[in-house]
């Protein structure tokens, strides 16, 4: 994968932000034919607000395979919501929100849900808990339905640890 990120901030907070990226190796079942260009743009408008837009195009044949545009609103530090509308190729348009929320300065909690416009469906909603000790340690479970989708209808219950600054 070849990057470019480039970000334009001032003294305390992050005001646009380009990330552009290209994949020359694949390891999935995608035709070889398929080059696809990432970007994203990400404008904050405000310390409280930010817009972004998001797009995968085939550079082969010019195909816009994936857009979405959002917006994001935090509230202080400790909550954020995120409403998304992405649009698919081969596959449907989509409704998300994302809402994030701080419980202690070391739990954090979110739900995703994503609405199916086409079908007029919840395709997929999600709860996740993280817990972050302070030697750089995360502590994750989740829970996500399926259903509707390319893959088959299900339910996950995960459970993970990462590791930072190792």
């Amino acid at each position: 994968r070849l990057g470019w990120e480039n970000t334009l901030s001032t003294y305390n907070r992050q005001l646009l932000r380009a990330d552009f990226y290209y994949d020359y190796w694949k390891q999935t079942n995608t035709t070889p034919e398929q080059m696809p260009l990432f970007s994203k743009l990400e404008w904050s408008i405000a310390p409280w607000v930010s817009l972004a837009i998001k797009s995968n195009i085939d550079t082969r044949s010019g195909e816009n395979l994936m857009r979405s545009a959002s917006l994001s609103l935090l509230d202080g530090r400790f909550s954020k919501a995120t409403i998304a509308y992405r649009s698919f190729l081969d596959w449907n348009d989509f409704l998300t929100i994302k809402l994030e929320t701080l419980l202690t300065e070391q739990l954090k909690v979110s739900g995703t849900a994503w609405y199916d416009a086409d079908k007029s469906d919840l395709t997929l909603w999600s709860v996740n808990l993280s817990y972050f000790k302070p030697s750089n340690i995360g502590y994750f479970f989740e829970i996500f339905e399926r259903s509707g989708t390319r893959k088959e209808n299900e339910t996950n219950l995960s459970f993970g640890l990462n590791l930072f600054s190792f």
